[in-house]
C-alpha cells in the first residue's frame, strides 16, 4: 500500500487475457474542492470518475478517525499502536492523504513516534474537511445519478444475493450504488458492516445482512 494501479495491471495481465477496448472519458465540469494534504485529482482520476465510492471512501476515513486523540493514551511500544499507524498508513495512502500518509509511514516504518501529535493535528485537519468540503462537494457531483426507489432497491439486493449465491464477482460501483442508496433507508454502522463484509469477500454475511435490509424495506 497505497495500490501501484500499474503494477497490479501488470499481475493481471500475467495470469488473464487482456483485451483492450476504447475508453470514452467524461470530462468534469465541477471544479473539485482543493484541501491542503489531498491529491484530490489524482483519486478521481484513479476511481475513473466514480464519485460515489470516493464519498463513501472518504466518509468512512473521517468516522474511522476521527477520534484518533485516543493513541495518546497507548504505549508507543503496543500492539494497539502499531496496528493502528499501520493502518493508517495504508488508508491514507491509497486515499492520497498525502500528509496523514508522509507522517504515519515515518512512524511505521522508521519508528518516529515523536511524529504523533503532529499525525494528530494532520489527520484531525483532514478530518473535518472532508465533512465540510469534499463529502458535500462530492455529492454535488454525483446529483446526476438517479436514485433509486425502494422498488428498485429491492430488485437490485434480490439480483446482488443472487449472485453472491452464485460466488459472481459484484463490482465496485455497484456496491457503492447500493451503500449510497441505503444511507437513507439504514443507520450507519449497518453501511459500514455491508462494506466491510463486501472487502472481506464474506458472501454468507453479506446475504444475512442484505436480507435483514429487505425486510426494512418492506
Amino acid at each position: 500500500k497505497p495500490i501501484a494501479k500499474n503494477r497490479l495491471q501488470e499481475v493481471v495481465q500475467r495470469y488473464f487475457s487482456v483485451e483492450n477496448v476504447d475508453k470514452v472519458e467524461q470530462k468534469n465540469t465541477l471544479e473539485l474542492p482543493k484541501i491542503d494534504g489531498i491529491d484530490l485529482d489524482s483519486i478521481v482520476s484513479m476511481v475513473n470518475g466514480n464519485i460515489e465510492s470516493l464519498v463513501n471512501m472518504y466518509d468512512k476515513f473521517a468516522r474511522d478517525y476521527a477520534d484518533i486523540k485516543k493513541i495518546q493514551s497507548w504505549s508507543f511500544s503496543s500492539d494497539e499502536y502499531k496496528n493502528y499507524i499501520h493502518k493508517l498508513k495504508g488508508v491514507s495512502g491509497n486515499l492520497k492523504i498525502e500528509k496523514v500518509f508522509e507522517l504515519s509511514s515515518e512512524i511505521n516504518n522508521h519508528n518516529r513516534t515523536d511524529l504523533t501529535d503532529e499525525l494528530i493535528i494532520s489527520t484531525e485537519y483532514i478530518c473535518q474537511n472532508i465533512k465540510e468540503k469534499i463529502t458535500p462537494s462530492l455529492k454535488n457531483m454525483s446529483n446526476d445519478v438517479k436514485s433509486l426507489s425502494d422498488d428498485e432497491l429491492k430488485v437490485m439486493i434480490d439480483g446482488i444475493i443472487s449472485d453472491l449465491r452464485d460466488y459472481i464477482f459484484i463490482k465496485s460501483q455497484r456496491v457503492s450504488r447500493l451503500l449510497n442508496s441505503l444511507k437513507t433507508k439504514v443507520d450507519a454502522d449497518a453501511i459500514d458492516s455491508l462494506q466491510k463484509g463486501f472487502d472481506d469477500i464474506d458472501n454468507k454475511r453479506v446475504i444475512k445482512e442484505l436480507k435483514v435490509v429487505l425486510e426494512v424495506l418492506k
